[in-house]
């Protein structure tokens, strides 16, 4: 595993995919990218909003920590706020895995909370599967030619203390060489 940090842009790269996350506009933004014709193809990429959106499609990150934690192990810790709305994520990358744990703290009834990404046809389920954390179970995985939605729906117990939690595996596929 590879890891090319600077201040506006992070790279973590295996011989399988490549994790892309840049600085845009107000936000963290990433996106997984496979090996394809010699060079690196994007696959999917989070789905954005603006710094106006009431509920952005995406959790707002607005601060990212990348920590190495071993030779095949590396984590992004991520923390944001869009209006009265304080996200957290926490993402592991290991082997051919990412897993995704992100949260949002709410004031305030929050019917449901989730992560949206655009996809490149071809590559879901192909090349890439992704899963619900075997942790959060209520994490609902749905993903179509275009796009790909991990989400959780207000439970009574989350919204009792105000935090919606969902997790999510994306697992890459190994190319036969």
């Amino acid at each position: 595993m590879q890891i090319q940090s600077e201040t506006d842009f992070h790279q973590v790269t295996t011989p399988h995919w490549q994790l892309v996350v840049r600085r845009q506009t107000d936000r963290w933004t990433h996106e997984l990218q496979l090996p394809a014709n010699g060079g690196w193809v994007t696959v999917l990429a989070s789905k954005e909003g603006a710094p106006d959106d009431f509920t952005p499609p995406s959790s707002a990150f607005q601060d990212m920590r990348l920590e190495r934690l071993d030779a095949e192990t590396c984590e992004l810790q991520l923390f944001g706020q869009c209006g009265k709305r304080i996200y957290s994520a926490a993402v592991r990358c290991q082997g051919n895995s990412l897993t995704f744990d992100q949260c949002v703290r709410v004031p305030q009834f929050l019917a449901s909370a989730g992560s949206e990404y655009v996809l490149t046809p071809g590559f879901l389920p192909g090349r890439i599967t992704c899963s619900a954390m075997e942790e959060l179970p209520d994490t609902e995985v749905k993903h179509d030619e275009q796009r790909l939605f991990a989400a959780v729906v207000d439970t009574a117990a989350q919204q009792k203390a105000h935090t919606l939690r969902w997790g999510y595996v994306l697992r890459v596929l190994p190319t036969e060489a």
